[in-house]
């Protein structure tokens, strides 16, 4: 193991969700890359990964621990050091669904990183009873990459406008985006390219809203990008 000096950001969340009638194969943890900013030379290189479980049969709480790899050029992973990580963090108890962010700051340039997290649910009895590991996909900080984000929607009998934009440092190609009328889907629309820095108005023709309109770009997450955080915007409709 190597010590470092990154900075950590702790965001825990515990979430009460509603039942749902989930499939019998899926997996109750998981754990993505919600951040990966390249930065620049004088620019903070930060990365967020985000995990979360969901309650088994039995539990009363659930708990994560969160371990950093690294890797400089064409070496392999290592674990590195921090405070912060290495600890177990516990939902509240009798949540149906735990989620758990942890940001890094002071990423090194020309590295790789991601992380391993141990996920465990505990019983009335304190004891653990069952356990899971996974691996997040790797978040590399060199070269800059797109950020695909919802800037507005707009609503006016049937017809809606979705405005995007590429905020990141590089331009991205075959970009969807999608909007769903109080919950049904319309069909997404394909942006052939949307350079950094551009910003586009994306039109969509369904029924009057009544609910809410949800909007998302990239919203199957297939596009790399510096964040993830900013890609949906949900809107209240006026009746």
């Amino acid at each position: 193991m190597h010590r470092t000096g990154l900075a950590l950001g702790l965001l825990c969340a515990a979430l009460a969700v509603a039942p749902q009638a989930a499939a019998r194969d899926r997996a109750p943890a998981s754990v993505r890359v919600a951040e990966c900013q390249p930065g620049g030379e004088t620019e903070t290189r930060t990365g967020a990964f985000q995990t979360s479980m969901r309650r088994v049969r039995g539990t009363r709480s659930m708990q994560v621990r969160l371990y950093l790899l690294e890797r400089l050029g064409d070496g392999r992973f290592t674990r590195m050091e921090a405070p912060g990580l290495g600890a177990w963090r516990s939902s509240r108890r009798g949540v149906r669904r735990f989620v758990y962010t942890q940001r890094i700051e002071g990423l090194k340039a020309r590295a790789a990183y991601r992380v391993v997290v141990h996920h465990r649910w505990i019983g009335a009895d304190g004891k653990r009873i069952r356990f899971a590991r996974r691996r997040s996909d790797v978040c590399e900080v060199q070269g800059a990459l797109p950020n695909l984000r919802i800037v507005k929607i707009s609503a006016r009998d049937g017809l809606y406008s979705v405005v995007v934009r590429n905020s990141g440092g590089a331009d991205a190609r075959d970009v969807p985006v999608a909007l769903s009328v109080d919950g049904v889907p319309l069909p997404a629309v394909t942006l052939a390219s949307l350079a950094a820095l551009e910003t586009r108005s994306v039109r969509f023709t369904g029924a009057p809203c009544r609910s809410g309109l949800s909007a998302a770009i990239d919203p199957d997450d297939a596009l790399r990008e510096s964040s993830e955080a900013d890609n949906v915007r949900v809107l209240r409709c006026r009746r």
